[in-house]
């Protein structure tokens, strides 16, 4: 299989775009959190969260793997097992309490939010929509079709 991903090329390979997006998402965390002259600074543990994080996410979506995940159904589950078991809680972990009671004091999202994280609610429509999204003719019209990053989306 490894042979096989030789006829790409290497942007194909290796997202330079997803990178500087991946860049970009790390600065904004450098000066947002890290740069911090008060007490709101976070610690070294969440900063290796934060960035183990993002290098988790540039794996999944910059590198080979997602590529191989539009070729290989073996590979597209390690990529979502990995996106949504693993991914979440280190960028969640990453971003320190005071942030997190920002977001949900936003009188917009407040409500959103109180309802969507209910365990029981969460765990059904997660599952709903992974269940959804993975039954092969839902799956084959979103890999197969250009928009398919807008049907990831709106599931997810």
């Amino acid at each position: 299989m490894l042979q096989d991903l030789q006829i790409f090329g290497f942007r194909a390979l290796w997202s330079p775009y997803y990178a500087l997006f991946i860049l970009t998402l790390a600065l904004a965390y450098l000066i947002i959190f890290i740069n911090r002259k008060d007490s709101k600074r976070v610690n070294v543990e969440q900063v290796l969260y934060f960035y183990g994080g993002l290098v988790l996410l540039y794996i999944i979506k910059g590198s080979p793997m997602d590529l191989m995940s539009h070729i290989m159904f073996t590979a597209h589950m390690l990529q979502m097992a990995l996106y949504y078991l693993l991914f979440p809680i280190l960028i969640i972990k990453g971003i320190p309490t005071w942030a997190w009671r920002k977001v949900f004091e936003v009188p917009v999202l407040k409500h959103v939010l109180k309802l969507l994280t209910k365990p029981l609610i969460a765990l059904l429509l997660f599952n709903g929509l992974f269940s959804l999204y993975h039954i092969p003719i839902v799956f084959d019209f979103a890999k197969a079709n250009e928009w398919h990053i807008v049907v990831f989306l709106l599931l997810f």
